[in-house]
């Protein structure tokens, strides 16, 4: 029954005809919460009343309600919305609300905002009331966002309160008198021409939330920016989303990713606000390279670089399930790129950032490896002395609106891979609660050969492939297990750290690896099967 639903109001966001088939799936997270599987991108939040269903989809955390306007004594309204609640009711109350849609408006609008952020607390202020529908500003731990409340009458009595959570606007933060927090310069998204070749660039500004903050010394995770890279490369294609939409979901066209590399110059925690550039470098045939720096906003508005990254992708056809072919870019498509070229780009060398042709800006992380130790390149590997294998299931949580499992997915098991084998042979340095360094990721990078798609086993391999005083250098492969038990090669990826020690101002600092890791890095290997592909 909620299909259906769900499904026309995905058809009116995506601007797509009623006859046009739509093929995704709905599950429920282990929090209740409803998740659109099969359409990367967009939230959804579904709200029943008797035998009333409300569907919203949208980009935002999304969040809605619908409840029946009922009499309640004053006693029950306080027990369901709280003390703190009772002047914004009462405030409703005389500006025409009765008590019961005040109440009602609060409670509903509260429903929603939980089912958006997943159970916060928020508290409310009135922004705007007209003809029946208020706008309240909600205010809690996972974010700010506006509920829009109005009562309606449908074909069973009785009226009904509808609440639904949108995004906050600029334009709103500039009249919330009572916030101390100027948030103008905080969420922002806009155009520049101020490219490293005087290309146009598109600039985001945002905030790093908890679970983004997941490192030892509870700063963002290496594989976190590459959830960002998508975001921030795909956001400017709104003004061409009904052409791309239409052509990925006919399943027949679509974008993949060839390479990916990353270099971290900084560090930043949740609450501090990211700024994301992107520009575009080379096109060549069928494919483009778009470059992504990142960098953190400081309470005087200057910045700090924290990263840079560059993707490249191709346009292809989808000859067969997970085969793609390139093919030349459709003209909507070549028009939108042409106009964010350079009249003479540059490829930038993301793993040499002194190379980089950018304005020069601070960067707190400057850490060197230190003397080579050791170059471990045995005689029947070309990427060094394995250390851990680990296969992968994948489902349709790792694929995304091409089809096929996203290129971030990768670095994921990247970090994870390279977690599970210092936690098997050091685990005392991965407690969070005792933290006595860490390894930090200064470059990563994948080369994608072959695609993979939702339900493939994916076994990764671990290598060293050198090791230094204060670091070392990983590789990675990635194969598909076939079903009669032979590996088919994916992808190849590699991984620079370093390991660091905190000074007391929370400063990284370049130390020695720790002699149990050292050794793990440097023991004869044992005698292992090496993979066939």
């Amino acid at each position: 029954q909620e299909y259906p639903i769900v499904a026309q109001a995905l058809r009116q966001k995506l601007e797509l005809p009623a006859s046009q088939s739509l093929e995704f799936g709905l599950q429920s997270l282990p929090s209740g919460k409803p998740e659109l599987t099969g359409i990367d991108g967009l939230d959804v939040s579904i709200a029943h009343c008797d035998r009333y269903c409300l569907a919203v989809v949208g980009e935002s955390p999304q969040g809605c309600d619908i409840e029946a306007i009922t009499v309640r004594n004053i006693e029950n309204w306080v027990a369901i919305l709280g003390v703190s609640r009772s002047q914004v009711v009462e405030e409703l109350v005389k500006q025409g609300d009765t008590r019961e849609r005040a109440s009602t408006r609060l409670w509903s609008a509260l429903e929603a905002v939980r089912k958006a952020f997943n159970g916060t607390n928020p508290e409310f202020t009135i922004v705007k009331n007209e003809n029946n529908v208020v706008l309240l500003y909600a205010s809690t731990s996972a974010g700010e966002c506006q509920v829009a409340t109005m009562p309606i009458r449908l074909t069973r009595p009785p009226e009904r309160m509808i609440a639904i959570v949108i995004p906050l606007p600029v334009k709103v933060l500039a009249n919330l008198a009572d916030s101390s927090i100027d948030l103008r310069n905080r969420y922002s998204s806009s155009y520049t021409n101020d490219g490293p070749q005087g290309q146009p660039v598109y600039q985001q500004r945002f905030q790093v939330s908890f679970k983004e903050s997941g490192s030892i010394s509870r700063h963002i995770y290496f594989s976190q920016y590459f959830r960002w890279i998508g975001k921030i490369r795909e956001l400017p294609m709104e003004r061409i989303a009904s052409e791309v939409l239409t052509d990925f979901i006919s399943g027949d066209w679509g974008m993949v990713t060839n390479a990916v590399s990353l270099r971290v110059l900084g560090e930043a925690t949740a609450y501090d606000t990211i700024q994301a550039r992107a520009w575009l470098g080379s096109i060549a045939g069928s494919s483009f390279t778009t470059y992504i720096e990142f960098c953190q906003v400081l309470p005087d508005n200057s910045l700090t670089r924290l990263a840079i990254a560059d993707v490249r992708a191709t346009w292809v056809q989808l000859k067969s399930y997970g085969v793609p072919a390139p093919m030349p870019f459709p003209i909507y498509l070549k028009e939108y790129l042409d106009s964010f070229a350079a009249q003479q780009p540059v490829n930038l060398d993301i793993k040499h950032p002194e190379t980089l042709l950018l304005p020069a800006l601070p960067a707190s992380l400057h850490l060197d490896l230190g003397a080579l130790i050791s170059k471990t390149i045995p005689a029947n590997s070309r990427y060094g002395k394995l250390l851990r294998s680990e296969v992968f299931q994948t489902t349709l949580e790792e694929s995304n609106l091409v089809g096929n499992v996203y290129y971030g997915n990768y670095f994921i098991w990247q970090g994870r891979i390279l977690d599970l084998f210092l936690y098997s042979v050091a685990p005392e340095y991965l407690r969070v609660s005792n933290a006595q360094g860490e390894m930090l990721c200064l470059y990563t990078r994948m080369d994608y050969l072959r695609e993979a798609m939702p339900f493939d086993r994916i076994r990764t391999l671990l290598y060293v492939q050198s090791v230094f005083e204060c670091g070392a250098v990983f590789n990675f492969e990635f194969f598909r297990e076939q079903p009669d038990g032979s590996l088919e090669k994916l992808h190849i990826g590699q991984q620079e750290v370093a390991w660091v020690e905190r000074q007391s101002d929370g400063t990284a600092v370049a130390a020695p690896l720790p002699p149990a890791i050292r050794r793990s890095l440097l023991q004869t290997p044992k005698n292992k099967p090496m993979p066939t592909a």
